[in-house]
C-alpha cells in the first residue's frame, strides 16, 4: 500500500503522469472546481518544478478566463513575479491563492477559439491580399 500511495505522489516531470498533474489542474480550473484544483497543484508543487507550473498557470488565464475577467491577466502576472522570488517552498502560499482566484472567475475562451479559428484558416485555405481598404496609404 505505501509503495502504491508513493506512486501516485511522484510527479517526475519527464514521464506521462506529470503532464496528466498539469492536465487535471487545468480541467479542474476550467471546471471551477477549487479543491481538485488545490490538490492536483500540492501534487505539481511535490515535483519542484516551479517552472511548469508557472507555465501552465499563464496558459490557464488566457486560455480559460480569458475576456470574462480581462484583468485577471494582470493579477496573475503579479503573482507570479512574486512566486519567482520567493521560490518553493514558500511560493506554494501565492499559487495556491492564484489558483484558487482562476478557479472562481467566470471563464471565457472567445480568445483561443478566434486565434484557433484563425490559424485553421491560414493552414487550409488561399486568404488572399489585404483589402485596399485595410492598407496602409502612406507609401
Amino acid at each position: 500500500i505505501e509503495s502504491l500511495n508513493q506512486s501516485h505522489m511522484r510527479a517526475d516531470a519527464s514521464g506521462d503522469e506529470y503532464y496528466n498533474l498539469l492536465s487535471a489542474l487545468q480541467k479542474s480550473i476550467r471546471g471551477s472546481d477549487a479543491d481538485a484544483a488545490i490538490h492536483y497543484l500540492a501534487r505539481l508543487i511535490k515535483s519542484g518544478n516551479l517552472t511548469a507550473i508557472i507555465r501552465r498557470i499563464s496558459v490557464i488565464v488566457a486560455e480559460d478566463v480569458g475576456l470574462a475577467h480581462p484583468n485577471a491577466l494582470t493579477v496573475v502576472n503579479s503573482g507570479i513575479e512574486l512566486a519567482l522570488k520567493v521560490g518553493l517552498p514558500e511560493a506554494s502560499l501565492i499559487l495556491s491563492e492564484l489558483v484558487i482566484y482562476l478557479a472562481t472567475l467566470p471563464k471565457s475562451n472567445s480568445a483561443y477559439l478566434a486565434i484557433s479559428n484563425a490559424i485553421k484558416d491560414l493552414e487550409n485555405k488561399n486568404i488572399g491580399d489585404v483589402p485596399n481598404h485595410l492598407k496602409d496609404s502612406h507609401y
